[in-house]
């Protein structure tokens, strides 16, 4: 199995000009709106721009006002990483000499690399940058050393390497010995040192006996040799703190042979401050092929909820061309963006296969890295004589199809799913009509994100929500990480305090502390807002009266009081007023 890299990393945003000119898709230039906003209905876009015009109200932020029922805070719901974290917490606190760093340090240091995390690059590894010809001494020192470069002061890097020399100093003596010595001495409070104290075995011990708890005596395992592998990514910030992410991957086998193996991933999260944040995750297991079906399925019910959400979409793309449909590339609401430069936006006069094959020939341009590339030919051949694009032919373009299954409907089929086993059976949800659905895929100068977002609602009108799905790549489309979490919810008068609780339940592991609470807007101020805008879209030959900006039928002119009435009557908000134009007195 392929070793997964379990950090985080922010590409340098960069402004430079796109390597590739318009391919004549128009753009939009209306700012962006938060997904819940009426405006983002098609019906309603001219209507709400009408009204823009006359109120300063922010359909972002609807007006809210104190509701009939009060909505409950989100719950605190115990969950294992958060006693892995306590666990891994109580470890490391110790000095590093109290721990078998110095034991550990060669013991581990064959499957140890270094990252990072700014850059995603991979500044050590053991299996390349260490030899068996080497001593162990220089195998410890450059260990060390690919820490503290990356994570240390020019002064701090000075005093650890001489330390270091001044006890670890003989090739014939023991290496644990002498640098048992030098991390009595060392200051525990070094960046450097903060990182290394996970290089031991001691900080997985509440990995292993968490497994141990759920799975044994039923299901015992042991350690499966030469699957033990760390990784650790430093971010040095430009205020001199510096931060870590240390993984340990390793894999575990059945007592009894052929039962079952997994393997599973100890993310370490290590900020400036101290605090620690553990994560730890199934990432991959096989079950036998001879195993008892009713032990096959409590075991596969085992792993699959301690599966890490990033498998599904990890696996998806490794079954890419094979898993590329045509039909599922989405055709609206989709952004291509190459460091801040905006190489392609859905048009809402274009139809479905015009922006299918615009979105096919910006990202086979971006490819290219050339304005007429062969990339591109062929997207225009194949446009040309069958009138859509088949992206079976393009199997020997993998990352041209990766791109075309980040923005495809099967993509998030696994965010779907995460959501539907979350919330679906106790409150099914549809997706909420004339919603806009959005794909924004970015090509950074060290990585590529997608990012995908939507608006559900209750078919009984008691609740909506809006969720976002992010993933992040390398260049060569590794997958890095993904986030799905929803990011705003709203409550209506219909649903009861104890089911908004149950429902916050439900969605906890999906919310965090980005994930806000919008108000409902009163149903009168929004039955006069749209009374009001009928009344201006009509083609009335009334007489007009002329209102800062913009001019109205009479007959508008007392819905609009309405809802300026309604509006200065609602709680926590502000006073309502007409706005002034320069251009009329």
């Amino acid at each position: 199995m392929s070793r997964t890299r379990a950090y985080s990393a922010s590409p340098s945003p960069s402004h430079s000009p796109s390597m590739m000119p318009s391919l004549g898709s128009p753009l939009s230039s209306s700012p962006s709106m938060s997904p819940l906003s009426p405006r983002n209905s098609s019906a309603m876009s001219r209507r709400a721009s009408l009204i823009a015009a006359i109120l300063p109200i922010s359909f972002g932020s609807p007006p809210s006002t104190v509701p009939e029922v009060p909505s409950p805070p989100p719950p605190v719901v115990p969950n294992k990483n958060a006693g892995i974290s306590d666990g891994v917490r109580e470890i490391l606190n110790k000095h590093v000499s109290k721990l078998p760093v110095s034991k550990d340090w060669l013991r581990l240091g064959h499957t140890f690399r270094v990252f990072d995390l700014a850059s995603g690059a991979e500044l050590f590894n053991s299996d390349t940058d260490t030899s068996d010809n080497i001593s162990d001494l220089e195998k410890g020192f450059a260990m060390l050393r690919a820490v503290y470069t990356a994570a240390e002061t020019e002064e701090n890097a000075v005093a650890l390497e001489q330390l270091f020399r001044k006890h670890v100093t003989r090739e014939d003596l023991d290496f644990t010995e002498q640098f048992q010595k030098f991390l009595e001495e060392v200051d525990d409070e070094l960046p450097t040192i903060k990182a290394i104290k996970c290089i031991c075995q001691d900080v997985i011990y509440p990995a292993v006996m968490y497994y141990k708890r759920i799975m044994d005596p039923k299901y015992p395992f042991k350690d499966s040799k030469g699957t033990w592998h760390i990784d650790v990514g430093i971010r040095k910030h430009r205020t001199r703190r510096t931060t870590f992410t240390v993984t340990h991957h390793k894999g575990q086998l059945s007592h009894e042979v052929d039962m079952f193996s997994f393997e599973w991933n100890l993310e370490m999260d290590i900020r400036s401050s101290g605090d620690i944040q553990a994560q730890l995750n199934v990432m991959d297991y096989q079950i036998g092929g001879s195993v008892a079906e009713p032990q096959k399925s409590e075991l596969t019910s085992i792993f699959q909820s301690e599966l890490h959400p990033i498998v599904p979409f990890q696996k998806f793309l490794t079954q890419v061309p094979f898993a590329v449909r045509p039909w599922t590339l989405l055709s609206s609401g989709v952004s291509i963006i190459q460091n801040g430069t905006m190489l392609y936006q859905s048009a809402v006069v274009d139809s479905v296969t015009e922006s299918k094959y615009q979105i096919a020939c910006t990202i086979a341009q971006f490819l290219d890295g050339v304005e007429h590339g062969p990339l591109l030919t062929r997207v225009v051949e194949l446009h040309q004589r069958d009138g859509f694009v088949n992206y079976q032919d393009f199997q020997l373009q993998p990352h041209f199809l990766k791109c075309i299954a980040l923005l495809s409907q099967d993509f998030i089929y696994f965010a779907y799913k995460r959501l539907r086993s979350c919330l679906h059976e106790r409150f099914p949800f549809k997706d909420k009509r004339d919603s806009i659905r959005e794909a924004n895929l970015k090509f950074g100068s060290t990585h590529i994100t997608v990012c995908h977002r939507k608006v559900e609602q209750s078919g009984a009108q008691q609740f909506e929500f809006s969720w976002e799905l992010q993933a992040k790549l390398t260049t060569n489309f590794e997958l890095i990480k993904t986030d799905l979490r929803i990011t705003s919810y709203t409550f209506f008068d219909t649903m009861s305090l104890a089911d908004r609780n149950d429902w916050l339940l439900a969605a906890s592991s999906l919310i965090n502390k980005h994930s806000k609470e919008i108000p409902a807007t009163p149903v009168s101020i929004l039955c006069a807002l749209r009374a009001c805008c009928t009344a201006l879209e009509s083609k009335s030959t009334a007489p007009m009266v002329l209102v800062p900006g913009l001019e109205l039928p009479l007959e508008a002119t007392s819905i609009l009081s309405e809802v300026i009435n309604s509006l200065s009557q609602c709680p926590n908000l502000p006073l309502v007023h007409l706005r002034q134009d320069p251009q009329h007195s």
